[in-house]
């Protein structure tokens, strides 16, 4: 018995411009899913209203771009930080749009799911260099997808349904640095 294998990718370039009180970047990502290419660029501005990092708003867009889908596809995100005490950051975020087939965070989160995200909010705590070489975070995410399914009668096609449900993501991540 044969099988069928495919190798996921998920590739980023990106620039990024540090000005007093704002950081200007862009980046093109390149992402194999399944065996299909997806596109993708995307713009994002951060700003510190006080003058230091230890308060951000961040805005940002990403045009997605995928032979099966000819019209681009727009995911807007927007991310209000701050920080707490000494290492320790709140985070708080809010992405809208068709969210899949998508990378973010220069390719380190990628949405490769079969059922699109409409939105998605969330709030992260995270733990920056508590020991010299290690950094904590946990995030709860709340997303919206749609699922869609075909309706047929005695073998004929009548129309698409389609419904939105919740998911709730509790998230942990602990890096260390060598």
């Amino acid at each position: 018995m044969g099988g069928y294998g495919y190798t996921d990718l998920a590739l980023n370039a990106s620039f990024t411009k540090r000005l007093p009180y704002v950081t200007v970047g862009i980046s093109a990502d390149a992402n194999r899913f399944k065996e299909i290419w997806y596109k993708q660029a995307g713009a994002e501005i951060t700003a510190y209203p006080f003058g230091n990092i230890n308060t951000y708003l961040k805005a940002g867009g990403t045009w997605i771009f995928d032979r099966l889908n000819p019209a681009t596809r727009f995911v807007a995100r927007g991310v209000a930080g701050a920080k707490l005490i000494r290492s320790w950051w709140l985070e708080a975020e809010y992405s809208f749009g068709d969210i899949r087939n998508l990378s973010e965070k220069n390719a380190y989160v990628v949405f490769d799911n079969f059922d699109p995200i409409t939105k998605r909010l969330g709030i992260n705590l995270m733990g920056y260099r508590l020991l010299p070489h290690l950094d904590i975070s946990f995030r709860y995410q709340y997303s919206q997808r749609t699922a869609t399914w075909q309706i047929f009668e005695n073998s004929q096609y009548i129309r698409d349904e389609q419904q939105n449900y919740p998911v709730h993501s509790f998230i942990t991540g602990i890096t260390w640095r060598f």
